[in-house]
């Protein structure tokens, strides 16, 4: 199981597991991507962390496709990419472990060192596959205008 991208543009492939895609994501958003669904630009706040618009009318709201964390064919525009792109070039450049889901795994790991039991997130995480899964997707990002998640 996983997410199938294909580009908008040239129709590349790209592919990740089920469990990779969310934490490449999130590490973008931690990096200053906001997520932008195939809603138009707006001031809207009503989105969440996986990009779904938040309504009474439901999760997808107004009939559109807006979850990026499901196979339903949506588009992530060339906006919402250029967004994407520039969060992940800068969460690479900062050397940003993608492989911690958030910073209370680093806090936990803190905690676990103060009882005397010694544990280095980093060195027991994935970090270097996320890192390159990371770079190949923005090299992905960058031959296409956009890419329908199936």
């Amino acid at each position: 199981m996983g997410y199938d991208l294909t580009g908008y543009k040239n129709s590349t492939y790209f592919r990740f597991h089920i469990f990779d895609f969310s934490p490449i994501l999130h590490g973008a958003m931690r990096y200053g991507w906001v997520p932008l669904g195939v809603f138009p630009e707006s001031d809207d706040d009503s989105i969440d962390y996986y990009g779904e618009k938040v309504n009474e009318e439901g999760r997808l709201g107004k009939g559109k496709i807006t979850y990026y964390l499901s196979n339903d064919f949506q588009l992530v525009d060339k906006k919402d990419c250029e967004g994407l792109k520039e969060a992940l070039t800068k969460a690479l450049n900062d050397d940003y472990d993608f492989s911690l889901r958030d910073s209370h795994d680093i806090d936990i790991a803190k905690n676990l060192e103060k009882v005397g039991i010694e544990i280095n997130p980093v060195e027991t995480s994935d970090k270097e596959r996320y890192t390159e899964l990371a770079k190949r997707f923005v090299d992905f990002i960058d031959k296409e205008e956009g890419f329908f998640i199936l």
